[in-house]
């Protein structure tokens, strides 16, 4: 079914279905116009319905994916909105029971599905501070 609505998609369904996974920081509308080109780019939006059955799939393979991230040698990290509807609370508390050794930053309560959106400048601070903690980085400066 996705894959038909998708084929029938438009600028104003697009932007009703994003708007729904957003915290209390929503893109302006030029952002929105920026998003439907990037996703109208090369028919991009035509195939959008086979990209969300990661939805369905994601229970199916469950125990295959979250398996993976169990066994992991590469460092993890989660940086979270809480606002987010795909993933709500008490996800973090999920995350932190599943994954040995968690490491998760959750953000202020209104931001969502989209933190790298919504709170850029927080999400690329506690990137950073991160990659510093495991070691990949040595320093970081920021100018604001």
């Amino acid at each position: 079914m996705g894959t038909i609505l998708s084929k029938l998609s438009n600028y104003y369904l697009f932007k009703w279905s994003l708007s729904e996974v957003f915290g209390d920081n929503e893109p302006e509308v030029h952002e929105y116009h920026d998003f439907w080109k990037l996703i109208r780019h090369k028919n991009g939006y035509r195939v959008s319905g086979d990209l969300l059955s990661y939805i369905e799939e994601r229970f199916q393979h469950e125990d295959k994916w979250v398996g993976a991230l169990r066994k992991t040698r590469t460092p993890l990290h989660f940086i979270y909105g809480p606002k987010d509807p795909v993933n709500p609370p008490p996800f973090q508390e999920f995350y932190k029971q599943i994954i040995p050794n968690p490491s998760i930053d959750v953000l202020p309560a209104h931001v969502g599905h989209y933190p790298q959106v919504e709170a850029p400048k927080q999400v690329i601070q506690l990137y950073f501070n991160w990659l510093k903690k495991i070691g990949y980085l040595k320093e970081i400066v920021f100018n604001n």
